[in-house]
């Protein structure tokens, strides 16, 4: 508390001296003075500098003869690095608790046997379920057979200190029987002494990347269209034919047969003739003679 004797200590003037608010004094006595007990109250007194502190008190009611109170005598403990301990806990567990609801992944916890803990709000709205319907299940209820024997054996691998990486893909199942792709981050959940107890896992759902991905693959793989006269220049192009050649054999003009290269080289995704004659072997759209 800051003072240098017990002589000092007695000498302050309660309530004003002790408690940040006097009135608690008061109150306290007024709870408590009947039954002569008081265990455990937390109390915000503050120091001989003024300093706030949170102390929980333990005591016991002395009485005259006459049952009248004359004094206390107790302990006092200072818990002020406790409870804000508890109260830096409290923080970062709320701001778990919103990232884990608000996060548009989809994110679960496991025991290590497989039984879901917990899902959060972006797994009840990609996969249609409701977590009361989850929690207290085996994950084989989410995960397709594939998915479950892979998940069982990244498990027992890392469970013996093999080191995995921590993503990887596989499918799980909506409500209505629907698979659906995902990335997958895991992780295990530790107690106090770092001994797994658990998994998390983020899942990302992959159906509009797996989407994007074909439609990306199916462009590259479409045969070009091109027009009847197209397909003659190219021809000639592949047969090693220059502009004015081009020109000679199909009774076009000079701009002309540069229009249709332009078109030829953008159809076909080329910067040159090289790699639009390679191109056009690749898909077929002419043959070596």
């Amino acid at each position: 508390m800051g003072y240098a004797s017990a002589k000092e200590v007695l000498a302050l003037a309660l309530p004003d001296d002790l408690y940040v608010d006097p009135p608690q004094r008061a109150h306290l006595r007024a709870r408590y003075e009947p039954a002569g007990v008081i265990e455990g109250v937390e109390l915000l007194w503050k120091k001989k500098n003024g300093e706030q502190i949170i102390v929980s008190l333990y005591a016991r009611a002395i009485r005259n003869a006459r049952g009248h109170v004359v004094a206390y005598e107790g302990l006092v403990l200072e818990v002020t690095a406790r409870k804000r301990a508890e109260e830096a806990l409290r923080a970062s567990e709320a701001r778990y608790r919103n990232l884990f609801e608000n996060a548009n992944d989809m994110i679960a916890t496991f025991t290590l046997d497989g039984t879901i803990t917990s899902v959060n709000r972006g797994l009840e709205v990609t996969l249609g379920w409701f977590r009361e319907e989850l929690i207290g299940q085996h994950y084989s209820k989410l995960a397709t057979p594939a998915a479950l024997a892979l998940a069982d054996e990244r498990t027992r691998r890392a469970l013996t200190g093999e080191e995995l990486s921590s993503i990887f893909e596989a499918e799980i199942v909506r409500k209505d029987g629907r698979g659906v792709p995902i990335e997958v981050r895991s992780r295990f959940i530790r107690d106090a002494a770092g001994q797994p107890i658990g998994v998390q896992g983020i899942f990302r759902d992959l159906t509009e990347r797996r989407r994007a991905e074909a439609a990306v693959l199916a462009e590259r793989t479409r045969e070009p269209e091109l027009t009847p006269r197209e397909r003659e220049v190219l021809r000639l192009l592949v047969a090693g034919k220059s502009n004015k050649e081009i020109k000679a054999a199909l009774f076009l003009s000079t701009s002309t047969v540069r229009t249709h290269l332009s078109h030829l080289f953008e159809k076909l995704g080329a910067s040159d003739r090289t790699q639009a004659v390679m191109t056009a072997l690749k898909h077929g759209l002419v043959r070596l003679e």
